[in-house]
């Protein structure tokens, strides 16, 4: 299975900026202080494997952001959402590059995590059973984010 993953608005809140080209979050927390969550959910999952889906993938590249990750979730990307189609990536919206990524991989089992924070993107009812809508703020933090993945991911 693979699980789509964004980083703003999910492994942290969605108020990050670049300063001197570094991510900065802008309020309270941390870069990445929800990923334990994500780390825990996934222990017995060791067949998820983790695409990123996240802006961060065009900012830094797929190396750089994995620095950012911890070792156990860096260990499961196999690559983004922006392979085949970098120059797309700004100007489609998320589901769309998750659905091409899923089409030319032909993916039936998977599930996307997102905040959707632009509020242009809606996610099609067809894929809704495939995505996890997290609040911007608070990623995943949110005990009903964290049940909702953990049904998606129960049979992987």
């Amino acid at each position: 299975m693979i699980l789509f993953l964004d980083f703003d608005g999910v492994l942290h809140s969605e108020d990050v900026y670049l300063d001197s080209g570094l991510p900065e979050l802008r309020e309270d927390g941390s870069l990445m202080m929800h990923a334990p969550i994500l780390e825990k959910t996934l222990e017995s999952k060791p067949k998820v494997e983790i695409v990123l889906s996240t802006s961060w993938a065009m900012a830094f590249g797929l190396n750089k952001c994995l620095d950012y990750l911890p070792k156990s979730i860096a260990s499961r990307v196999i690559g983004s959402t922006l392979e085949g189609y970098p120059r797309l990536f700004k100007s489609i919206p998320r589901y769309y590059q998750i659905e091409l990524y899923t089409i030319r991989n032909d993916l039936k089992k998977w599930v996307a995590i997102d905040d959707l924070f632009s509020g242009q993107q809606a996610w099609p009812d067809d894929l809704k059973d495939h995505f996890v809508l997290t609040e911007s703020d608070k990623g995943l933090s949110c005990i009903n984010v964290q049940a909702r993945l953990a049904k998606l991911l129960a049979n992987a």
